[in-house]
C-alpha cells in the first residue's frame, strides 16, 4: 500500500476536538474511509489529481499498444486500479490506498532509465490525497460526529 501521511492544522484542531467530545475517532474515521474512496473514484472519472491539476494524456507509444488514450486504464480496458482500493481503520489512524502493486508508479511517476522493465517514461497521475474539497468534507464529518455527541444533532 502506498504510504503517505496527510495532516493540516485545521484537521489537527478538527480530530482534537472530536477526541474530546467523543473519545472515539472511529466512527468518523470509518466515514472519513468511505468519503475518500467516493473521492478516488471521482479522480479516475475526471482524470485530474487531488490538486485539480489534469492527468496527463498517455504516450503515444502507450496509444499504439493499447489502441487507446485512457490514462490508468489497463490494455483491455480493465478498471482494476480504479476499484481497487480501500481503507483500513486502527483506532485512531486511517489508511487510505490501493491494493494494486503497481499503484506507487502510477501515483508518482517513474524513470524508464531507473525502471528497465517500462516501455516508457511514466508521469505521474496521483489519485490518493486530499483536495481542498476533501479537507472541507472531512471537517464536516468531524463536526456532524461532535454534535451527535453533543445531542444536537
Amino acid at each position: 500500500m502506498i504510504k503517505i501521511e496527510l495532516a493540516t492544522d485545521r484537521l489537527d484542531d478538527a480530530f482534537e476536538a472530536l477526541e474530546r467530545a467523543t473519545g472515539d475517532l472511529g466512527p468518523a474515521l470509518k466515514n472519513i474511509g468511505e468519503a475518500q474512496l467516493l473521492s478516488i473514484d471521482e479522480r479516475f472519472a475526471d482524470k485530474k489529481a487531488p490538486d485539480g491539476s489534469k492527468w496527463q494524456s498517455n504516450a503515444a507509444a502507450t496509444v499504439g499498444r493499447k489502441g487507446f488514450d485512457e490514462p490508468l486504464v489497463g490494455a483491455e480496458r480493465s478498471l482494476t486500479l480504479r476499484t481497487q482500493h480501500a481503507y483500513q481503520l486502527d483506532t485512531d489512524a486511517l489508511r487510505v490506498g490501493s491494493m494494486m502493486e503497481y499503484a506507487a508508479m502510477q501515483q508518482f511517476g517513474g524513470l524508464r532509465s531507473e525502471f528497465p522493465h517500462l516501455w516508457g517514461d511514466i508521469p505521474a497521475r496521483p489519485f490518493i490525497g486530499l483536495s481542498e474539497d476533501d479537507e472541507d468534507e472531512i471537517v464536516e464529518i468531524i463536526t456532524d460526529h461532535i454534535a451527535m455527541a453533543a445531542g444536537t444533532k
